[in-house]
């Protein structure tokens, strides 16, 4: 079973690459150094080193805070280009890799179920996040396409932000990375946002 994971140089990316290589899959990490997945073209270029593939992970994204009207239309659009060019770009490069089955998981977040002061360009990225995954399993009924919601995960980089906090329900890395491999091994689930 091979794998390509996007974002893996990040904390839950290395986790879903650590947790699918321990139950025997082959896995290949994207880092921002082996693919651009801003670029369309370099991005197709690099999975066509990958070969057939039984899943996607699309764990590459990003986070800001502002409210609407102190948000610069830059940062908007770079949370777009972070949160869903990257996707859609891997997934477009992907799907002729995958023969029409196998399993995609995008992560979305839990801040994509209704807006919030001073994170529009993030709920709104990755609500739609959430939509492009929905269609890509409508116009690929043998892909098993769904997105899963963290909540706060519970990072180095978020302990360091975030002095103080509560982390009591923050949920570590590997965990959430447990759910992808269960999503990407079940062939049951299908369609849905996951809440994790």
């Amino acid at each position: 079973m091979r794998v390509v994971v996007t974002g893996a140089a990040g904390a839950l990316g290395a986790a879903v690459v650590d947790t699918f290589a321990k139950a025997g899959w082959d896995v290949k990490g994207f880092t921002r150094q082996d693919a651009d997945l801003l670029d369309a073209e370099a991005t197709s270029a690099a999975f066509k080193g990958c070969g057939p593939l039984d899943a996607l992970v699309c764990c590459a994204g990003g986070y800001s805070e502002a409210q609407v009207h102190e948000l610069d239309p830059a940062e908007f659009r770079r949370l777009f280009d972070l949160n869903v060019m990257t996707a859609f770009n891997a997934i477009r490069a992907a799907l002729p890799f995958m023969k029409g089955k196998g399993a995609i998981v995008t992560v979305s977040s839990q801040a994509a179920a209704a807006g919030e002061s001073g994170l529009a360009a993030y709920t709104a990225s990755k609500a739609a996040l959430i939509r492009l995954t929905e269609t890509v399993g409508a116009e690929n009924p043998g892909v098993r396409c769904n997105a899963i919601l963290p909540g706060m995960i519970d990072t180095p980089q978020n302990r360091a932000d975030m002095p103080g906090a509560d982390t009591s329900g923050w949920t570590p890395p590997a965990k959430i990375a447990g759910v992808i491999l269960f999503l990407c091994t079940d062939d049951t689930v299908r369609g849905a946002s996951i809440p994790v």
